[in-house]
């Protein structure tokens, strides 16, 4: 087998030989991940190598990422808006949130992340509680404010969340929750107790 630049095997085109191998035994090879790698001529000729890693995406396989947190976020997305055994699925697929259809990739997913300041701690929170995850609706933020934007946070009569409201008027959010779970009337949820 002549091997020449341009030729072909698997994901891997040929750029040049490796002058510093001995007879030319070594060839530079790019593939089409971008990676660019010397291999062996006998394992191009035997087939063994056919890609530049046992991690290439461009080969189609895995992305060596399936152990972080980022690839469980993913995950967990897509599970509980495609899953009816999912145990949240009520909350997500079942009232019609799906996950865009460019996200069904986790490459893609993990690459919008990347520029959307993805970072350990964050959660995926998405800006329309109503909409779909996609790049356009979905961000990354603390737990704190996530767990604002969900549909069971306990909201004022007005509509406005309950914490926000707390906050507003300087009180405590237990002590508003508790008043609003034991069902005083509106216009003494936010009222300072006087003592």
């Amino acid at each position: 087998m002549k091997l020449r630049p341009g030729d072909r095997t698997g994901t891997l085109v040929a750029v040049a030989p490796v002058a510093s191998a001995a007879k030319s035994s070594k060839w530079l090879f790019r593939c089409d991940c971008g990676i660019e790698k010397e291999i062996r001529l006998s394992h191009i000729r035997t087939g063994s190598t056919r890609s530049c890693g046992r991690w290439c995406p461009a080969a189609g396989r895995s992305h060596g990422m399936s152990s972080t947190k980022l690839y469980g976020v993913w995950k967990a997305m897509r599970q509980r808006c495609a899953n009816p055994n999912d145990r949240s699925f009520g909350y997500y697929g079942g009232r019609g949130i799906s996950v865009a259809e460019e996200w069904q990739s986790f490459g893609a997913f993990r690459d919008w992340a990347q520029t959307a300041g993805y970072a350990p701690g964050l959660e995926l929170d998405r800006i329309d509680n109503d909409g779909p995850y996609c790049p356009t609706n979905c961000r990354f933020a603390p737990h704190r404010e996530n767990s604002r934007n969900r549909t069971n946070s306990l909201r004022m009569p007005s509509g406005e969340l309950l914490s926000h409201a707390a906050e507003r008027s300087g009180l405590n959010h237990r002590t508003v929750t508790s008043r609003r779970l034991r069902g005083w009337p509106a216009q003494k949820l936010l009222k300072p107790v006087v003592g």
